[in-house]
């Protein structure tokens, strides 16, 4: 049944455009397809654009540091908008290790941030101070 009205349908439909046939497109001309080669062009880089982009890559570095032990250069490359090439170099000027056999980086883990030591007497200061607020 379905295959019938489908059948149909596409008879009426060529039978509508033979009736009323489309005009053939017209070939642009060449002085149209300069206009539109110049309108194609991107304006030059602004510089706060450049410089957040960067930034952005930056963050995706240290991310990539934090998250992955190991991760290809493919996959890699795109988190941070890099070519292939240019994410290795990236990585090798970083001090982690890229292997060309198998197309792995492996991220050199950030060294964790500094704890903060409070002198045990400080500490104890703090906490004489909590405990006589809570008493009071």
């Amino acid at each position: 049944m379905r295959g019938r009205v489908a059948a149909e349908n596409r008879g009426r439909r060529q039978r509508r455009l033979a009736m009323h046939p489309l005009p053939p497109c017209p070939s642009p001309s060449p002085e149209t397809m300069k206009q539109r080669s110049t309108r194609l062009q991107l304006p030059p880089p602004v510089m706060g654009f450049a410089v957040a982009t960067e930034t952005t890559r930056r963050r995706a570095f240290g991310l990539v540091a934090q998250a992955y032990t190991s991760i290809t250069a493919d996959d890699f490359a795109a988190f941070v908008g890099y070519s292939v090439e240019e994410a290795v170099k990236g990585v090798v000027s970083q001090g982690w290790q890229a292997d060309p056999n198998t197309r792995m980086v492996m991220p050199q883990k950030p060294d964790p941030p500094p704890v903060s030591l409070v002198p045990n007497e400080q500490q104890l200061a703090r906490l004489t101070d909590y405990v006589a607020f809570l008493e009071n």
